[in-house]
């Protein structure tokens, strides 16, 4: 028999986390706060996944960001870093791309180069209004 804590409020229920299966205490214990302090002792990368994927729901994306940062005891935190990088870079953070960069070793070939600025903006000798190619009258 045991002894719990009175609950703050009249219905409320409190409980003891070695009560609990491991696997359930420890995702009581990994809260978001606990999960941004380890994605940040891991690299920039893979701080801004883990902000992003708890910037929305994150009670319902804890788990993926849960298993997202267990990645670390099979690949490491350079690997983890490096492809938390390179789905920033193609804008897909999401715990199953980042395990499929890991599987196929994406992580460890280098980012494409940017496009550069100029080149977005350049026009072209032969460019033309679209009333002047479809022959459209302005009026």
């Amino acid at each position: 028999m045991t002894t719990h804590p009175r609950a703050p409020v009249k219905g409320g229920w409190r409980t003891r986390l070695e009560h609990y299966p491991p696997s359930k205490a420890a995702y009581l214990e990994r809260t978001p706060q606990y999960c941004r302090a380890l994605a940040h002792t891991i690299g920039p990368a893979t701080a801004e996944v883990v902000e992003r994927l708890l910037a929305e729901r994150p009670l319902d994306r804890l788990r993926s960001v849960q298993a997202l940062l267990r990645l670390v005891d099979t690949v490491g935190r350079s690997r983890l870093e490096a492809a938390c990088e390179r789905a920033l870079y193609y804008g897909d953070g999401r715990y199953r791309r980042i395990k499929e960069i890991l599987n196929a070793a994406l992580d460890q070939a280098p980012l494409p180069e940017p496009p550069p600025p100029a080149a977005a903006t350049r026009a072209f000798a032969f460019q033309r209004s679209a009333a002047e190619l479809f022959g459209l009258e302005d009026g």
